[in-house]
Formats: C-alpha cells, structure tokens, sequence
C-alpha cells in the first residue's frame, strides 16, 4: 500500500483504502480499480491523495505509518469534541483528556517507529487533523526526551487545543499569512490569545498546556508572538509544539506556502538554534521521516527507488527497493538498497 497524489491515477491502481466524503458516507470502497476519470471528481471533493496497491507497493511496510494510526482512532472523537464546542459552546472539552492519554498509550506502544508523514487530510478537516498530528508528534519527542507522565500528558493537551483560538476566527486555514495585509496578519496573531482566554478558567488544563496555547508561536530569537518572550522564558512544552506546529504547517500548507516533506524537513533543521530550540530539534530529526514510506526518489546516482521503510533515528537513509536504473530501464529483479548501509548513495529528490 502506497499514497498516491490523485492528479497521479493512471487507471492501473487498485484501491486500498476506502475513500470517505466529509459526512462520513463511503464515495469509493476499497478493491475497485481506479479510473483516471476520477481524478476531477475526487480533486473537486478536495481530496488530494489516496491509498493504492499496485506494482510499486509492493514490500511498503505501512504498519510504521503511525500518523494514520492515531488519526483512524482519535479525530473523529477531536473533531466531534472541537465542533460541538465551536457549535454550541459544550463542556465535553475535557474529553480530549482521555484522547491525550489515547495518543500516549498509542506511540508507547511504537517506541522504535519513526512518524511517516503519509496522511490524507481534506480541507473540512484541516484544523482537527493538524491539531492531532502536532499531539502525535508532540509526545513522541516529549517521551524521548525522558520527561516525566504529567509533564507528557500536559504537553498533549496543550499540543491538541493550540489552535483553539481559530474556532472564534473569521479565517479557517485556507490562507496563506505571508500574502494577508498587516492588519489581517494581526488578527492571525490573535488566535493564540483568543485560545487562552477559552481555556483560562478550566481548571482540569494545567497551567504549562495553557501556556503553550498562548506560546507555540514564540521563537528563540524573540522573533515570534504574541509577547516576544526570551528563549530562557519558554518551557519545553512550548519549545516542542513550536517544532512539531512549524512542520505540520509547511508540509500541509496549513496558513503557508506547502512545501515537499524533505523541504519541510530541511527548514525546520535550518532554524535549529535561532528560532527553535536546538535539542528539540535533535530530537525531530530523529524521530520524523524525511522521505515518508512510498515515496519516489531520484537517487545521486540517478537511480529511481521507493521507500520501503525507515531507518531509525536515520531519516536521510531509508531503505530503498530499487525501480530504475540511471537509464530509465526498469529492473526486472527486486533490488533493495539500506542507504544507511551505503553512505555514497544519497537521495537527490522526490518524484510524485
């Protein structure tokens, strides 16, 4: 099983995974064959992305895809919590309490699985999938960095209502900050303080998830908002979700430019130090999938693979099943190359 852009279908892949519209009901169940007429009608419905079985799929370990575990066992509670809140005001907030613990319980059970960015998040759900991938992430670096239960357990609270404040917002993800006015920048801003005066007088959200509603826009370098607070003044949990927040942002295209996973990657590594907290980092980098499983790649020696799976703690040296040799020619025998076995060979880029 593999995940394929939809503007990709080419009428030779078989359908993995069913294919659901925003209220639930089943467009397209698993087993059919794709036809390349379903393109427009599936990028109209806003779906991007599908999950194939076809001749490239072949060996992809999915079962490390731990992103879509947790999305398939807690937003739908995320979603019906935030939208009844966002609807009509409900107390049930505190439930994603118990989806913290979920989410805890969930990367525990892989504590060796890197997080494969392979997800499939439409539009409508943009705000619930974000605020569960950041949780997801969150706790993964948060429990490898050896910090105690309650200190993980306030860090997936507050990771999961950061962007609360967006539910009292005019704007609804589909933006890009860079090209809003000074003015409309401004009112962006302010979702991180409308979050915590939501969150304030509840008195089951401890005060460090409170702060990290407030802060995971703050920066090291006293670039961020709202207060410009000074690197020495932002707790760990602030320090994490700014990571984990900064990457799901740019490789879904929440709020800016979307860019490609490894050039997410990349930029997050870049700002290492200056805006986000070096060991926070360190840690990122060993823990996320610089090149998800599934991927195409352009070898540096003009080979083409796809991921198969990941190294641990090794995200620049998956292991490859080679599709192509520097001609073009297909091998007609299955060839797999472990990248952190062979340190000359590198990953140029990634093909879709």
């Amino acid at each position: 099983m593999r995940r394929l852009p939809v503007e990709m279908i080419r009428g030779t892949e078989t359908l993995a995974k069913d294919i659901y519209d925003n209220m639930g009901t089943i467009l397209m169940t698993a087993g059919i064959l794709m036809k390349p007429e379903y393109k427009a009608r599936l990028s109209a419905l806003g779906i991007r992305y599908i999950y194939v079985e076809d001749d490239l799929a072949l060996g992809i370990h999915v079962e490390e895809e731990i992103e879509n575990q947790i999305k398939e066992h807690c937003q739908q509670s995320v979603q019906d919590i935030l939208e009844k809140y966002i609807t009509s005001g409900s107390k049930e907030l505190d439930r994603l309490k118990d989806i913290s613990k979920e989410v805890i319980m969930d990367v525990m059970e892989n504590p060796h699985v890197m997080y494969n960015i392979a997800g499939v998040r439409r539009k409508s759900e943009s705000m619930y999938s974000h605020s569960l991938s950041v949780c997801t992430m969150s706790v993964m670096i948060a429990l490898r960095h050896g910090l105690s239960r309650k200190k993980v357990e306030d860090i997936a609270v507050g990771s999961l209502l950061h962007d609360i404040g967006f539910s009292m917002s005019v704007f609804d993800g589909d933006f890009c900050y860079e090209t809003l006015s000074p003015r409309q920048q401004r009112e962006v801003r302010m979702h991180v303080i409308t979050g915590y005066e939501i969150v304030e007088k509840e008195d089951w959200i401890s005060k460090e998830a409170k702060e990290i509603i407030l802060s995971h826009h703050e920066r090291l370098d006293g670039s961020g908002y709202p207060r410009q607070l000074p690197a020495e003044k932002q707790g760990i949990g602030v320090r994490i979700v700014a990571v984990c927040d900064e990457f799901d942002r740019m490789v879904y295209g929440y709020f800016i430019k979307q860019y490609k996973v490894p050039e997410a990657f990349n930029r997050v590594i870049a700002k290492s130090g200056k805006e986000l907290d070096t060991e926070v980092v360190k840690t990122f980098y060993e823990s996320v999938a610089a090149y998800p499983n599934g991927s195409i790649v352009l070898t540096s020696t003009g080979e083409i693979g796809i991921v198969l799976r990941q190294n641990y703690k090794l995200p620049m040296h998956p292991v490859l099943r080679m599709i192509a040799d520097a001609s073009g020619k297909k091998y007609s025998t299955w060839i797999e190359k472990d990248l952190s076995k062979d340190v000359s060979l590198l990953i140029r880029d990634v093909l879709e």
